[in-house]
């Protein structure tokens, strides 16, 4: 397995950033995103580039190994507005591995020997792929030192379906999808594993979360209550920020507070994830090295 020569990519630029994120007090307490210990700006230790768009070539990260020790990501040409790829056959799907706490080499398709102990880590994930009318998910596994063939999920419908991502069980997948019966643009719908290859009807999480705008790129943490996802509307203006909610005990979601600096940039930020031992994140975003995927770390 060969190192990606053909991305222009960074792995040197690393600064200490550190944000203050003001809270509103007078929010209404019944709709606030209550105080716990998920992951506000003031937590950013760094922000470094990892790989960035060159030549309409484009790489998203899909998320981390199980164990927090692999990132992955897909390669694949640009073609318009669209973020999804044009088929599955010109997804290259590509790995990082984490040693001594940073990101070291790029590699593509299949791991080897060179991974050590890390060939035995696992992942799933979801890539949106354009078709001729819509634009439907499917899934992608790593394991055994090898990306699977993305198989569609068996939610897609006639309308576009992207940005999707596993809960981190697998048992529960949350999606962006135009279909309607939405609150306007792309929503967040969530759907459970209820048998063998076999989903619950896509339930839509509400107006708290879904705005007259689009909705994007959701990502449920580990512990299954706490969602970030990207937004143009909510106090967002033209593009995609990142937002973050969770959801009560009675199963209803909070208002969601927007991100601060140094996550959200004055472009589109997405795909925001985030690794199952909450001290890292990479995401789709810009910054002084331009366009691409970011990587934070957490004090």
């Amino acid at each position: 397995m060969k190192i990606i020569l053909s991305l222009f990519w960074v792995l040197v630029f690393t600064s200490s950033l550190m944000a203050n994120n003001e809270r509103n007090e007078n929010q209404d307490n019944n709709n606030k995103t209550p105080e716990n210990a998920t992951l506000y700006p003031e937590n950013v230790k760094s922000k470094s580039a990892f790989v960035l768009i060159h030549d309409k070539i484009v790489s998203l990260p899909l998320g981390y190994s199980f164990n927090s020790d692999l990132v992955f990501g897909a390669k694949y040409v640009l073609n318009g507005e669209s973020m999804c790829a044009n088929s599955t056959k010109e997804i290259e799907f590509f790995l990082s591995p984490i040693k001594d706490g940073q990101l070291v080499d790029v590699f593509y398709e299949n791991a080897n020997s060179d991974l050590g102990e890390m060939v035995n880590s696992s992942g799933k994930f979801l890539i949106s792929v354009n078709k001729k009318d819509n634009s439907d998910l499917y899934i992608v596994e790593f394991k055994n030192g090898e990306f699977s063939n993305p198989t569609p999920l068996v939610v897609n419908t006639k309308y576009d379906e992207t940005s999707g991502a596993f809960n981190i069980t697998g048992e529960k997948i949350v999606f962006a999808s135009n279909r309607p019966g939405g609150h306007g643009g792309y929503d967040i719908y969530e759907t459970e594993l209820v048998g063998n290859n076999k989903w619950s009807q896509p339930k839509n999480l509400g107006p708290n979360i879904n705005s007259d705008q689009d909705e994007q790129c959701p990502y449920l943490l580990s512990d299954g209550l706490t969602l970030y996802f990207s937004s143009k509307g909510h106090e967002s203006d033209n593009n995609y920020d990142i937002y973050i909610t969770t959801q009560s005990d009675m199963g209803e979601w909070y208002e969601p507070e927007k991100l601060g600096n140094p996550i959200n940039s004055e472009k589109d930020d997405l795909f925001y994830r985030v690794s199952p031992d909450e001290t890292r994140a990479v995401y789709f975003t810009s910054g002084e090295k331009g366009e691409g995927i970011y990587e934070l770390i957490f004090n």
